[in-house]
């Protein structure tokens, strides 16, 4: 009788051994396949004195949109959440920080590609001294490893969840908002690997979220999908849906053919400046204005009404009409008005915005032009730009 019992519980053993062990392995090979698609991406944090602040500088190997979770060294809980003030993703990663002086704080990036695939780097620790010189960061090199886990925290995180709250042939107002204030990223286009991404224009994270999806074909289907991360550093589950463009609207046509294009051998004669006083071929330099793509855009680096951007079309043209649309932040960067003019400075005309979503034709004085310079006159400040500017040939 014991002999057998003990048999029984022998084979019991067994199979929990067998159970666990394969669950064991399940795991490690899990991480075996996260730790091999691994990238290592070199980070700094610096300490800026002309604006007493830090600031998190990396290069990513795409352009990506991303989220930094800190808190205070000892904390059991990340206690902040921070991005960059951009809405578009961008390879060239600059975010400020709000920190305190000779305090150590640990530090974690959350990345999000156009298909919203998400990468969570290894925790690093730095110190927030005024060394102005070096990089602040304790580890020699940070890990990014892809999460295929969201977070199980019960917190019921959709107050309102996302979905479309204007819509046209071309644009769609994309609206959710959360229990938790959260930083998001929203991946959409016309399949389910998406390719486009963006997500609101804020440093800061916000319980009410808004974005505009602009340049969208007429009378098609898009897919979108929405991950948010809290305070705490919590990646919820996605929420995926999709929506259709209205049909046509041949009056947002453009009246000719545009003749301010990169391919046509257009250029940027002058600028006013780039974000982050990058190049015109950069994430956000003039180039965009030219290229075609009004999913991309030119940003100044704090001109306001000063910005100003000149194009050369590389030949003489009769130029009759002009297109153009503003970017815009969630409260700054939306020019209401411009001013156009020819090669001798004389004004051929000063035009009203009445809203940043989408481009607005304007006619103009006939004339032979190879260069025209677009001059903000009104705005509400900070990193103003445009989407596209488009000038139309006879």
């Amino acid at each position: 009788m014991h002999t057998i019992t003990i048999l029984k519980n022998h084979k019991i053993y067994s199979l929990l051994f067998s159970l666990l062990f394969t669950l064991f392995l399940s795991g490690c090979n899990t991480e075996s396949k996260q730790r091999d698609n691994q990238t290592t991406q070199p980070v700094q944090i610096t300490y800026k004195p002309d604006t007493d602040s830090w600031w998190l500088h990396f290069t990513s190997n795409e352009a990506i949109l991303c989220a930094i979770n800190f808190s205070e060294a000892n904390s059991m809980h990340f206690t902040n959440i921070q991005a960059m003030e951009m809405s578009a993703p961008v390879d060239n990663h600059d975010i400020q920080l709000q920190v305190s002086l000779e305090k150590r704080y640990r530090v974690r990036i959350t990345t999000f590609n156009t298909q919203n695939s998400v990468t969570t780097s290894d925790e690093f620790h730095f110190t927030a001294t005024q060394d102005s010189d070096k990089n602040l960061i304790e580890e020699e090199q940070i890990l990014f490893i892809p999460i295929t886990e969201f977070s199980s925290n019960e917190v019921l995180i959709w107050q309102n969840e996302p979905n479309i709250t204007e819509l046209d042939d071309s644009a769609a107002t994309f609206s959710f908002d959360t229990t938790l204030a959260t930083l998001s990223s929203t991946a959409y286009g016309k399949t389910a690997n998406f390719g486009s991404s963006i997500r609101m224009s804020s440093a800061e994270p916000s319980l009410n979220h808004r974005m505009d999806l602009l340049a969208l074909t007429p009378n098609t289907t898009y897919h979108h999908n929405t991950i948010v991360v809290d305070q705490q550093g919590e990646i919820y589950p996605p929420f995926i849906g999709s929506f259709k463009t209205l049909e046509n609207d041949e009056e947002s046509q453009p009246k000719q053919n545009n003749v301010a294009l990169l391919s046509l051998g257009a250029s940027i004669h002058a600028v006013s400046s780039n974000w982050n006083n990058g190049g015109n071929s950069s994430a956000f330099g003039a180039n965009n204005t030219i290229d075609g793509d009004p999913s991309s855009e030119w940003s100044s680096n704090g001109d306001g009404n000063d910005a100003f951007i000149e194009i050369d079309l590389g030949q003489i043209y009769s130029i009759s009409s002009i297109g153009f649309w503003t970017r815009k932040m969630t409260d700054s960067a939306k020019i209401s008005q411009f001013e156009v003019f020819d090669v001798d400075d004389n004004s051929l005309g000063i035009f009203t915005l009445p809203d940043a979503k989408q481009r607005y034709i304007f006619d103009i004085p006939t004339g032979n032009h190879q260069f025209l310079r677009f001059e903000a006159v009104s705005s509400n400040g900070g990193n103003t730009g445009a989407k596209s500017i488009e000038i139309y040939s006879q």
